[in-house]
C-alpha cells in the first residue's frame, strides 16, 4: 500500500496531540545559515524541568533512506531523534545505536515504536527556536505538507474521495426511497383491501339480521354454517313449530267449550 509523507506526519501529529508538534523545521535562517537542516518533523515537551525536543525523518522510499546523508546534523538539535517509515521499509539494525524507528501502519493508521530512541543531552539550539516564533507567524501553510505541490496533490485526491463519496451517499439515498416508496404502495393496498373487508363484513352482519340471526350470538358460526347447508330460510323452522303449538292450544280450547 502506498504512503504518503504527510500520512505518517499527521499520525506523529497525533501522537504528540499534548506537545507543541511542527513539521519542515529548520535550524536557522534559511540565508545566513551554511549547514541548513530541515526536519521534517519536531515535538516539544511542554516541560521546564525535564524539557525534550524529539526529531523525525520521514521517510516513504527506500531510495530516499539509502541516499540521504544530511539526516546525522538533525541529532545536534534533539534529545531524541527518530526515522519513521512504513512498516518494514527501514529495519532497527540498518540504524545506530542512538537513533530510534517508528514503524507506520498504513491500513489502521497507526504508529508504533520498533526501535526507542537513546536520550542524549544537547545544548538547547537557540537559532532554531528563533526561527520556529517567526515561521510560525505564516498561517497559510498546512502542517502536514512538504510542498505546495504536496498539499495541491492530495487536496485534488480529496476532493475526488469526496465526489465519489458523494456519488455512493446519493445513490443509496435514493434506493432507500425507492424502498419507502414500495413499502407504502404495500401499506396503502393492505389498507385498501382492509377497509373493503369490513364494508362486505357489515353486509354480512345486515343480512344475518335479516333473516333473524345475531352476529353476536356465542356460537353464531355453527348456526350460521347450519342455515347454510338447508333448502329452507334459517328461521322456517321456528316458525312452523310457533304455529303448530299455537294449532295444538286452539284445538284443546275448541275441545273444552265442546265439553261444556
Amino acid at each position: 500500500m502506498k504512503v504518503s509523507a504527510h500520512e505518517v506526519k499527521h499520525a506523529l501529529g497525533i501522537k504528540h496531540q499534548s506537545d507543541f508538534f511542527l513539521t519542515e523545521v529548520k535550524n536557522g535562517s534559511t540565508w545566513s545559515n551554511d549547514n541548513l537542516a530541515i526536519m521534517d518533523a519536531l515535538a516539544i515537551k511542554k516541560s521546564w524541568s525535564k524539557p525534550c525536543l524529539t526529531g523525525y525523518e520521514v521517510k516513504v522510499s527506500r531510495q530516499d533512506f539509502l541516499n540521504d546523508d544530511k539526516w546525522p546534523i538533525y541529532k545536534e538539535y534533539c534529545h531524541r531523534f527518530y526515522f519513521a517509515c512504513p512498516k518494514g521499509l527501514i529495519e532497527p539494525n540498518e540504524l545506530p545505536d542512538d537513533v530510534g524507528l517508528i514503524w507506520f501502519n498504513p491500513e489502521k493508521k497507526t504508529l508504533y515504536t520498533r526501535k526507542k530512541s537513546k536520550f542524549r543531552h544537547i545544548e538547547m539550539p537557540t537559532d532554531m527556536f528563533y526561527y520556529i516564533i517567526l515561521s510560525r507567524m505564516d498561517n497559510d501553510r498546512h502542517p502536514f505538507f512538504s510542498s505546495k505541490r504536496e498539499c495541491l496533490e492530495k487536496y485534488v485526491e480529496d476532493k475526488t474521495d469526496k465526489r465519489e463519496l458523494g456519488r455512493r451517499v446519493s445513490s443509496k439515498l435514493i434506493q432507500e426511497m425507492n424502498d419507502m416508496h414500495s413499502r407504502l404502495e404495500k401499506l396503502e393496498r393492505e389498507a385498501k383491501k382492509n377497509s373493503e373487508a369490513l364494508e362486505q363484513n357489515k353486509k354480512v352482519i345486515e343480512i344475518m339480521r335479516k333473516h333473524g340471526m345475531s352476529p353476536y350470538r356465542w356460537n353464531f358460526e355453527v348456526e350460521l354454517d347450519k342455515a347454510l347447508n338447508t333448502s329452507v330460510p334459517p328461521n322456517f323452522l321456528e316458525t312452523l313449530n310457533t304455529i303448530r303449538n299455537a294449532s295444538n292450544q286452539l284445538s284443546n280450547m275448541v275441545k273444552e267449550k265442546e265439553i261444556v
